[in-house]
């Protein structure tokens, strides 16, 4: 009788030891979860970002042409008024 609870005993601790390895299974596999989400998260936040350069860098660019842009306006006034000087140099001759 006593080998008997001896062996109930033994089989309710390794039952014990499983179940407490179970546990810290499940709780290991909720931190790679929550460790999963983190990094999806940051793969979203790294996408953002890397939008966000890209229209920083379009807006740029942008800029740049606008700035060639007035640049060039002012070359064709200062062309216009280089011919306007000619002509009327030409009509005092």
């Amino acid at each position: 009788m006593l080998q008997c609870v001896a062996v109930c005993c033994s089989v309710l601790q390794c039952i014990a030891v499983c179940c407490s390895v179970l546990q810290c299974m499940v709780v290991c596999c909720s931190v790679l979860q929550c460790i999963a989400v983190c990094c999806s998260v940051l793969q979203y936040v790294a996408v953002y970002y890397s939008v966000l350069q890209c229209v920083a860098m379009y807006r740029s660019v942008l800029q740049c042409v606008a700035v060639y842009g007035s640049v060039l306006q002012c070359v064709a006034m200062y062309r216009s008024l280089l011919q306007c000087v000619a002509v009327c140099c030409s009509v005092l001759q």
